[in-house]
């Protein structure tokens, strides 16, 4: 199952409202106004490397847009339109039987979840039965109970949010649970997997009927995962350090946080427009000071936990110039250079008056 088609699929069931890049959104527990959470899945995929996913679409689109002329017709006609665009690619991979796969696992996916809410077993299709006693063997041979499935839980410390697979017993501890059907799901997936089945575990609250109710206990260092290929008759049972999921699910938030980044650039109009020229400004400054001025302005910097004049950026040297007004008023320093990127028609008041003093 495809992140796509796991949200599409849950945006009918739970009811949610989602915005248009399928976040939830609803109000925190602590209250106030409903926000946009991030997927969970989204987060996990975050720090993935997708070079050879990426280059497999772009194959089966190739391969698809070969077998049906009408989507390379689409395409045609559609050049302009990004989102027809990216439809259509979707049906040329589907038609390249990229999405047979996916489709497959699909139905496993919830058929085994409707066997736990006590489905009629003899509905299942034949071709599918070896796959699911596998996986009803699976739980058996190590003793452990689903008793939840599709909970959907919020990850407040993460701001995340999503629907778990699975909720079991294990041991007689409460541990989160997945139903992974890819060929290389395990091989290749597990450190977004662990990222994703560690947001889980340590979430806070899961959401129910337009309200909050508080996670019970769960094991927040093992997840379990259920490994079933279409067509396999094989389960595997496979344990997942959600330990170092859960470390590597806050350098994903990170990541993201630092994507969004706008404030790492600035227009520089001159050649005295520039941080290093408002770096030395305030160094000029400070070289000027007495020693008495020197030791005071030191302390201040301190209690306001400046750093260093080097490592400063805007907002730290107008704190900067904010404590040495104050210092150079006090200790009389003659008057010394204006601010570079500012118009030196604005004169700051203590300087004037130190000009004043010294006529």
């Amino acid at each position: 199952m495809t992140t796509a088609d796991l949200w599409d699929a849950l945006d009918h069931a739970d009811k949610i409202p989602r915005d248009r890049y399928g976040r939830p959104i609803i109000p925190p527990a602590s209250g106030g106004k409903p926000k946009p959470y991030t997927r969970v899945t989204t987060l996990a995929e975050t720090l993935d490397d997708r070079y050879n996913l990426e280059k497999w679409k772009q194959r089966q689109v190739a391969v698809g847009l070969m077998l049906r002329r009408d989507l390379l017709n689409l395409v045609a006609a559609q050049k302009d339109d990004k989102a027809a665009l990216d439809k259509t690619c979707d049906e040329a991979i589907s038609a390249a039987s990229g999405g047979a796969a996916a489709n497959t696992g699909t139905a496993l996916h919830s058929l085994t979840e409707q066997l736990h809410k006590g489905a009629d077993h003899t509905l299942i299709p034949e071709h599918l039965r070896d796959d699911i006693a596998a996986y009803q063997a699976c739980l058996e041979r190590h003793a452990i109970e689903v008793v939840g499935v599709e909970m959907f839980v919020v990850c407040e410390a993460l701001e995340c949010a999503g629907t778990l697979d699975r909720l079991m017993k294990v041991g007689g501890h409460l541990c989160i649970g997945d139903l992974k059907t890819g060929a290389g799901a395990v091989d290749y997936g597990m450190t977004g997997i662990a990222i994703q089945l560690a947001c889980y575990a340590n979430a806070e609250t899961r959401w129910v009927d337009g309200d909050h109710y508080p996670m019970p206990p769960m094991n927040k260092s093992r997840a379990y995962v259920f490994h079933l290929i279409p067509g396999s008759g094989h389960c595997e049972l496979v344990e997942v350090d959600i330990v170092a999921g859960w470390e590597a699910a806050h350098k994903a938030k990170w990541v993201r946080d630092w994507r969004k980044r706008k404030d790492l650039g600035r227009s520089v109009t001159s050649a005295a427009d520039t941080l290093d020229f408002r770096r030395e400004w305030i160094a000029q400054r400070v070289r000027a000071l007495p020693d008495a001025a020197v030791e005071a302005l030191a302390r201040m910097i301190v209690d306001a936990e400046l750093p260093r004049v080097s490592l400063s950026t805007d907002a730290h040297l107008d704190d900067w110039a904010t404590l040495l007004d104050v210092v150079e008023a006090e200790y009389q320093v003659p008057f010394g250079p204006f601010d570079p990127t500012k118009p030196t028609t604005k004169k700051p008041t203590n300087r004037k008056r130190n000009s004043d003093n010294q006529q």
